[in-house]
């Protein structure tokens, strides 16, 4: 059976070096650069498989009244962890990844649902691993 996940990053470059590995895991995503687009398609219910989310930290312009949403719901975050608790609500798992340090911001992501995160640099068969860990 084909999992379809959403696949959440300010850059589709990490998409496109993983996307042959993850078809051979049965897996096919949508892409979305904004929190918008990642809220509306989580609404939607078309992604069976969960949400991969290239960053927790939310780059400059990404913020707006689609970060609100989370915030009403989840007073104590912002950005890609809001993202992890909006989407874990709703019964999709979530990997993240990050580049922080803080190991604060990664246990948080746990908390708030994520199934699993990676710190970046993650190499790709520990990132294929985790994907089947967490979405196959």
């Amino acid at each position: 059976m084909t999992k379809k996940i959403l696949w959440v990053e300010d850059s589709k470059l990490g998409a496109d070096i993983l996307c042959m590995s993850i078809s051979r895991l049965g897996i096919t995503y949508d892409f979305f650069s904004t929190v918008r687009k990642a809220v509306q398609a989580i609404d939607s219910g078309d992604y069976n498989g969960g949400l991969y989310l290239g960053s927790l930290r939310i780059p400059q312009g990404w913020k707006g009244p689609e970060v609100e949403i989370e915030r009403s719901e989840a007073s104590d975050c912002d950005g890609g962890l809001c993202l992890v608790k909006y989407a874990s609500k709703r019964g999709i798992p979530v990997l993240a990844l990050t580049g922080t340090a803080s190991q604060k911001v990664r246990e948080k992501a746990i908390e708030f649902g994520a199934k699993k995160v990676l710190r970046k640099p993650a190499n790709l068969e520990v990132v294929l691993e985790a994907f089947k860990e967490v979405f196959v």
